[in-house]
């Protein structure tokens, strides 16, 4: 019984290593600060090529 336990929680952190990367809440509050300051700027100007 002892064994039978030891395996399901050596599952259980296996399983959340995979679930936090895949994850982007938390790279994602990370990457929209760097990008409002690129693209917002890009994107609010008219003479962009890109925005027409």
């Amino acid at each position: 019984m002892t064994p039978t336990k030891t395996e399901p929680t050596t599952n259980t952190p296996s399983t959340v290593h995979p679930v936090v990367f895949s994850h982007p809440a938390a790279e994602i509050p990370a990457v929209p600060p760097q990008l409002r300051g690129t693209p917002f700027p890009r994107f609010e100007s008219p003479s962009t090529p890109d925005n027409s």
